[in-house]
């Protein structure tokens, strides 16, 4: 064989081996760029120290990165299959074996008391951050979403972290799965994928003080955002916006009142537009709507369903451009909150920490999912082969348990180069681990 032959057979060898860790790594890849190794390192050791200064348990384990991953994938394993009691996934009736098999009960419940991501007794006396013993996970997600190309139409609107427990800046969000919580502010795409966020805690929120005092609060869609500076300061960034507004912050413009609006016809539309082209839209559906934008009004009229109550049917409107923007721009926003509410991962405790820590991990498995998503789409792969979010969740989980646990009895040694044949066909009842940790004759911590 040639020098040419044997180059161009490498070439071929490791154009494969790289398609196929797109292919059949993407659970652990994709997921450890948000809670990266150094992140289940410190970890490890916060937790380690706040078991020694609470004093709580006096038999303490210290625990390591590996079984931290294994307490992760647990609980995604758990938001998965939503049993009513956590005690029950230990039940040897159900013969749940990896988690039978990878931890001890008491020993997930001590873990997860004792979880910590700071020193608690380091935290600066001058910290007006309310959420700084959660702030590492964060930060590390937003570190990684600040990484990804924006899409091209994007909205801005809250989310919800769950809590029912004390915590002095819990809000109520009407209309949302879990009204009460923590509310996050997030810049999302119509995708559902978030690009930026920010954890709201009250008037010491850390936005930027010199936008504060000018534009208010926010970029667009929701009303709570939009005024009518901010759509001139997009404008002039030449950045397309367009969201519903609170009137009296448009200095009560000349629309019609909304009684005269309800008597007209369901369809109709109102417009206004200020000498420096800021236009306002009132749209009459089942009750009066007032939009605005710096890019467009009523536009091209199509027609759209809607149902009637009194008729009992589903009747056509009449519906302006700008609402159907709007609509487009913000199913993001719906879909994210519709995706994280499938598989939450099943937290009791009404600690307020380990309420976030665990929505964290939700959100970057998500996150994951709708990148490994667009990825396997970008190569080609069949959507059959695509793995929907439960089974991307069942993967993860799978992996992260197999990863952490004790390969003690495993092979050492440097792997060989010829690899295993794979070809011999299974028998009845046998199960293989997860490709990612087929081989890997290691944990991935100490890899």
């Amino acid at each position: 064989m040639s020098h040419l032959q044997i180059m161009n057979a490498v070439t071929m060898i490791t154009t494969i081996a790289i398609f196929k860790t797109v292919i059949h790594l993407p659970t652990m890849s994709s997921v450890i760029k948000y809670i990266t190794n150094d992140l289940f390192s410190s970890m490890a050791d916060m937790t380690n120290l706040y078991a020694l200064q609470s004093g709580t348990i006096s038999n303490f384990k210290q625990t390591t990165p590996a079984e931290l991953q294994i307490l992760f994938g647990l609980h995604i394993l758990m938001g998965t299959l939503k049993f009513p009691r956590v005690r029950m996934y230990w039940d040897t009736t159900l013969k749940m074996e990896l988690l039978l098999d990878s931890m001890p009960r008491n020993r997930f419940f001590q873990l997860r008391t004792n979880l910590h991501l700071v020193n608690s007794m380091a935290i600066p006396a001058n910290n007006k951050y309310k959420f700084y013993k959660v702030r590492p996970i964060y930060t590390a997600i937003r570190n990684r979403r600040l990484e990804l190309s924006m899409e091209e139409e994007l909205a801005v609107d809250e989310t919800m972290i769950p809590l029912t427990g004390k915590l002095s800046v819990k809000k109520y969000v009407k209309g949302k799965p879990s009204p009460w919580g923590i509310k996050i502010y997030m810049f999302r795409g119509d995708s559902g994928e978030a690009y930026d966020f920010i954890l709201y805690q009250g008037a010491s929120t850390e936005f930027q003080i010199s936008l504060l005092k000018e534009f208010g609060q926010g970029v667009y869609f929701d009303n709570f955002f939009s005024s009518y500076k901010l759509f001139q300061a997009l404008k002039q960034e030449k950045i397309c916006a367009a969201g519903t507004v609170r009137l009296n912050r448009f200095a009560n413009p000349p629309l019609i009142p909304d009684k005269e609006a309800m008597k007209k016809e369901r369809g109709f539309t109102e417009e206004i537009c200020s000498a420096d082209d800021i236009t306002l839209v009132k749209w009459v559906d089942n009750k009066t709507v007032v939009l605005g934008s710096n890019f467009i009004g009523k536009g091209e009229i199509d027609k759209v369903e809607r149902w009637d109550k009194k008729e009992s049917k589903y009747v056509t409107i009449d519906r302006p451009e700008i609402v159907k923007c709007y609509n487009h721009g913000m199913s993001g926003v719906d879909l994210f909150d519709q995706l994280m509410s499938y598989y939450r991962i099943f937290i009791k405790s009404k600690k307020w920490t380990l309420r976030a820590i665990f929505h964290a991990v939700d959100f970057a498995v998500e996150q994951s999912w709708l990148e490994y998503r667009k990825n396997a789409s970008a190569i080609g792969l069949p959507t059959k082969k695509i793995m929907d979010l439960l089974h991307f969740c069942m993967k993860l989980a799978d992996v992260l348990v197999l990863s952490g646990m004790d390969t003690s009895n495993r092979k050492r040694g440097r792997p060989s180069a010829t690899p295993p044949d794979t070809s011999v066909q299974r028998r009845r009842g046998e199960t293989r681990p997860p490709e990612e940790v087929q081989y890997d004759g290691t944990t991935l911590a100490s890899s």
